[in-house]
């Protein structure tokens, strides 16, 4: 693929003149990923090209501008909303860090009451909830 390179110089005052600078250039590909130095974020890294796998490494891998989005090697984390320790299991996010009011474990079986969770203490024989 073939490109151009167009610069117009306009001088300003009595006398101005214009011209037009036209140079065809061949797009490279520095670190051969596949991908040019037009559309390719890092063209020093074969590791980043636009749909690279995003990994866990603070590098924006697929070019999409946000560093460590849907990384491939993340973890689940999960949306602790009663903040007892205890995620619930149908509220994931895949990241490198867990998200603010997530946590790890993705076991809470009511995520609304923090007095239900695995490990709970159950010391009321008539209460009806586990």
């Amino acid at each position: 693929m073939r490109a151009r390179l167009v610069v117009v110089v306009v001088g300003l005052g009595t006398g101005a003149c214009t011209k037009e600078v036209v140079q065809e250039y061949e797009p490279r590909d520095y670190d051969d990923d596949g991908f040019s130095e037009l559309v390719d974020c890092d063209d020093g890294d074969a590791t980043v090209y636009p749909g690279a796998d995003e990994v866990c490494d603070e590098v924006d891998n697929d070019c999409d501008y946000v560093v460590d989005d849907d990384p491939v090697d993340g973890s689940g984390w999960y949306l602790d909303a009663d903040e007892d320790g205890y995620g619930d299991p149908h509220e994931a996010v895949v990241a490198c860090a867990a998200p603010e009011g997530h946590v790890a474990a993705g076991t809470d079986c009511d995520d609304a009451d923090d007095a239900f969770h695995p490990g709970a203490v159950e010391d009321d024989c008539t209460d009806p909830h586990d």
